[in-house]
């Protein structure tokens, strides 16, 4: 008597796999946001009062995100010039063409500190940190990949198991 060969485990289309579109939809998102700064510059700023704001910009291949503050020098606390307007309880969304020149396709990611003085009553401190979109994408890719990878094995060893004693019960993983 011959022992029956063993079934070799059909692949699983990646279509049926719920990691898959799960990773897709933000790959493709960043993607897409890497391509359109490129051509264009989008903001969204909001201010709470007069004295703070905070920004995120996409311009060029990465992300700026922005805070500024301002301050009163010393002996001019009493004088106050209007420097910032509240913009609504939703902020503001700006967006136009962006610069031709072309920046990097892979710029680092920086973090930079201003103080800049205006009519010697107030400063404007800022902090902005860029983050380049290729650095948001280089780690997701690879950990989706193996998320997939790592989901049609498991699917793959359901399968084999199930086709073991050929009932169509233990195919199902029935209960």
């Amino acid at each position: 008597m011959k022992p029956e060969p063993k079934l070799k485990p059909q692949r699983i289309p990646l279509r049926h796999l719920s990691c898959f579109w799960l990773g897709l939809l933000p790959v493709v998102i960043l993607l897409w946001a890497w391509a359109d700064s490129l051509r264009y510059d989008s903001s969204y700023t909001r201010t709470r009062d007069n004295e703070h704001c905070f920004r995120i910009t996409l311009r060029k291949g990465c992300i700026g995100i922005e805070r500024y503050w301002v301050t009163t020098n010393p002996g001019h606390e009493g004088e106050y010039v209007h420097l910032m307007t509240p913009d609504g309880p939703w902020g503001e969304w700006r967006r136009r063409p962006g610069e031709p020149s072309p920046g990097p396709w892979f710029p680092p990611a920086t973090k930079k500190k201003h103080l800049k003085p205006v009519y010697d009553i107030h400063l404007i401190h800022s902090v902005i940190r860029i983050i380049p979109l290729w650095l948001v994408l280089a780690p997701c890719l690879p950990l989706w990949l193996a998320l997939v990878w790592w989901q049609s094995r498991r699917a793959m060893r359901r399968q084999q198991r199930g086709a073991g004693d050929g009932s169509a019960e233990a195919r199902r993983g029935a209960v």
